[in-house]
């Protein structure tokens, strides 16, 4: 079977071959990819596979412009079936998988059409809003068992204070929308010809709307928004899938006449399960545009999700796993950032940052280019950057960046600790860390944890697929199998230069925001 050369161990395709296709909707581009049912990419050129991809941009104000998202959605489709019509063998696709970027809003008219942008976790018009919210559960004294409840905090990133804060920037949106969509159920909804889709309980936990014991909207947050449950769409397992497409598009994919469409689920947690991170034994790093510390873990003993650590965050995956952790939203930015003021090539940063010492630059970053999620969650952070000199050179500014934000990742990992095992190695994915020794030998040194890069590229894309098929074929599932392509170890001797690193981080956190 044609495959990619980075997923090893296929065979050639003989026979009836059985796929699943996985749409990753991310933050500036989607995706699609086929999969067998080992989970490994297949593809008609596997010696150069087609990526299947379009571009959009994010806005300087965190929206998506959702026409352009979904007309990218269709087109990486016809790419992707186009592709497997040149397959020597016969095919069937048995579902469809979506991850998406999370958090995303979507409001919708009566007929489905969009009357909003796409609202996503970058959004920051609700920091005031975000702000008065907080003061109404702390003098209800509901503020930390609404934490609790739904598993993330009252922060600008999340639905309660971006609908809060529309109450007063911009009600004509509120009152056109009927139903509010996450960008991956609207896209569903278009495909199968309804005006709005079910939300897995997966992608409703990235809302912090989402009662994450329960598995149901959160009665006692609503009761503060401007709207009620009856302007939110069911909630179901992600396993619970749709059929048939909508006339249009049943002529435009015959190919998916029959198959399955699994309910969306946030990218988080189909970058864990892509990368082989499936449970405490194994701690997922993923930078991209943000970055993110991620672990699955299973209902306590008694049957109820686990606790919440302060400053961090966690999301149902399904009935029994749940992801704990915490996210940036600067990950990869920060270089590109540096690469713009810079006028220079990442390539040539990197370069010249491979040749400085750990924290021998003299330079402090807050590394908040648009704001603060976990540990903090400061509304307002910008990026401060202190120590600068005439002589700073370009290596050293490109390295105390990517020193900075794996500061940020270490402290999420340090409040993990009591989850997992205490040997538990690092699993990184995400561009930043699939192309970067540089990054990933930063990460090993300043967590003092092995680095483990996976060999499979596309991790979050193949972790729908995952999930798709273990809700297609149920028992029948069989393991993907993971493969590690590096392994970079930790440095004892730098461990107290990255501490100290951290530390100065710290402390100018505390000078500027108040807390730590």
């Amino acid at each position: 079977m044609p495959r990619d050369p980075a997923d090893p161990g296929a065979g050639t395709l003989t026979g009836m071959q059985e796929l699943v296709l996985a749409l990753d909707i991310g933050s500036s581009s989607v995706r699609c990819r086929a999969y067998d049912q080992a989970a490994r990419h297949v593809s008609s050129t596997p010696d150069n596979p087609p990526l299947h991809a379009r571009t959009y941009a994010l806005g300087n104000d965190g929206t998506l412009p959702v026409g352009e998202v979904t007309a990218a959605a269709d087109a990486v489709v016809d790419d992707c079936l186009a592709d497997l019509k040149r397959l020597s063998g016969d095919i069937r696709i048995l579902g469809v998988g979506i991850s998406s970027l999370a958090m995303s809003l979507v409001g919708v008219d009566a007929a489905g059409r969009p009357v909003t942008p796409g609202f996503t976790y970058a959004c920051r018009h609700g920091a005031a809003a975000a702000e008065q919210l907080r003061g109404q559960l702390e003098e209800q004294g509901e503020l930390e068992a609404t934490w609790a409840r739904t598993g993330v905090p009252i922060h600008t990133a999340y639905a309660p204070a971006q609908l809060l804060g529309l109450e007063s920037t911009e009600p004509g949106l509120l009152a056109q929308t009927v139903c509010w969509q996450t960008l991956g159920s609207h896209l569903l909804a278009r495909w199968t010809g309804r005006p709005a889709a079910p939300i897995s309980t997966c992608e409703a936990g990235w809302t912090g709307l989402q009662d994450r014991h329960r598995q149901a909207w959160s009665g006692e947050l609503l009761n503060l928004l401007p709207i009620s449950e009856e302007h939110l769409p069911p909630l179901r397992d992600y396993s619970e899938s749709l059929a048939t497409l909508a006339p249009a598009y049943a002529q435009r994919w015959p190919e998916l006449a029959e198959s399955r469409f699994c309910l969306p689920v946030g990218d988080g947690a189909a970058a864990n399960i892509g990368s082989g991170a499936v449970d405490r034994t194994s701690l997922a790093v993923t930078i991209g545009t943000s970055a993110a510390v991620r672990v699955v873990l299973p209902n306590r003993p008694d049957g109820t999700a686990p606790e919440v650590p302060a400053g961090l965050w966690c999301y149902r995956i399904d009935h029994n796993r749940h992801l704990l952790g915490g996210a940036l939203t600067d990950g990869g930015s920060i270089p590109v950032w540096i690469c713009n003021l810079l006028g220079e090539t990442r390539a040539d940063l990197e370069q010249q940052a491979r040749a400085v010492h750990p924290d021998s630059h003299g330079l402090t970053i807050l590394p908040f280019l648009q704001g603060e999620r976990s540990p903090g969650w400061a509304d307002n952070a910008s990026l401060s950057l202190h120590g600068i000199t005439a002589g700073t050179e370009p290596g050293q500014l490109m390295r105390a960046g990517l020193e900075a934000v794996t500061y940020r990742l270490a402290l999420i990992i340090r409040k993990l600790t009591p989850a997992i095992q205490p040997d538990t190695a690092i699993l990184a994915s995400g561009g930043n860390l699939e192309y970067s020794d540089l990054w990933c030998r930063i990460l090993a040194g300043a967590s003092q944890r092995p680095v483990q890069r996976t060999r499979s590229t596309e991790t979050t894309s193949r972790g729908a697929a995952i999930l798709t098929l273990e809700a297609i074929l149920e028992s029948e599932a069989r393991s993907p199998e993971f493969h590690i392509a590096d392994r970079f170890e930790p440095n004892p001797d730098e461990a107290s230069t990255y501490d100290r690193g951290l530390a100065r981080q710290v402390e100018l956190y505390t000078h500027v925001y108040g807390k730590v």
